[in-house]
């Protein structure tokens, strides 16, 4: 071998060895971080006791806490599924309605692999809808209704009432165990009542029924409290 190509040779090994350990480096110290994803949108309207979900990317080996703005102020519960990675927020009392709140993390998270999420890496958002406006437990102080409302049976002898001012097509009514909407017509003359079982009701009003509409929402049993919804169906 010629000399020239002799040390060409040196030279390229050289440069191999020396380069050669820095991209094994690289490959073996790459990590991946824990992200967190927050089933919902801006765009979503919630409840006034909304159940918050989110899915981190590994199963997480620390406890989960938020902090929120504007502060909640009041307890909430986090539950987490069997693999440990989708955790379930739900607040315990109703959080005031039409604001809109943001969250984000306490401290530090860290999965079972390792990977870790610091505060202010991830948050959410999220909008409560239309509440009601008490008091509202006579028909003089019944709150108008012109699309949707959230509202509460905070005691067992609360009643909350509701003026629909003109005719639509179809209503809809949400809400928990034994709650009762009974509807009357401008007479305050019963038109019909609807009994809830931890589902969801649409239901129509005859043509003839005279508006506005007055709706009553009730617990059908003594000691059950909850939350509803009630609203217009858009045609």
């Amino acid at each position: 071998m010629r000399l020239y190509d002799l040390c060409k040779t040196v030279a390229i090994t050289a440069v191999f060895v020396i380069l050669a350990p820095s991209c094994i480096f690289d490959l073996n110290t790459a990590t991946t971080s824990l992200t967190m994803t927050y089933l919902g949108t801006q765009r979503d309207t919630l409840s006034p006791e909304p159940t918050l979900r989110f899915v981190f990317s590994s199963p997480l080996n620390s406890p989960l806490d938020f902090n929120f703005s504007p502060s909640v102020g009041q307890p909430y519960s986090i539950t987490f599924d069997t693999a440990h990675d989708t955790a379930s927020l739900s607040f315990l009392e109703p959080l005031p309605p039409d604001t809109r709140f943001s969250l984000t993390l306490t401290s530090s998270l860290t999965a079972r692999d390792g990977s870790t999420l610091a505060p202010g890496n991830d948050s959410a958002v999220f909008i409560t809808g239309h509440g009601e406006t008490e008091p509202n437990n006579k028909p003089d102080f019944a709150d108008t209704v012109s699309s949707y409302v959230y509202g509460f049976l905070s005691t067992s002898q609360d009643s909350d009432f509701y003026c629909v001012p003109k005719k639509h097509a179809s209503y809809y009514c949400i809400a928990s165990d034994n709650t009762v909407f009974s509807v009357f017509d401008s007479l305050f003359n019963h038109v019909q009542t609807i009994s809830i079982g931890n589902d969801s009701n649409a239901f129509t009003v005859p043509d003839t029924t005279r508006y506005p509409l007055t709706v009553c929402i009730y617990s059908s049993v003594k000691g059950i409290l909850g939350n509803y919804k009630f609203g217009i169906l858009k045609q």
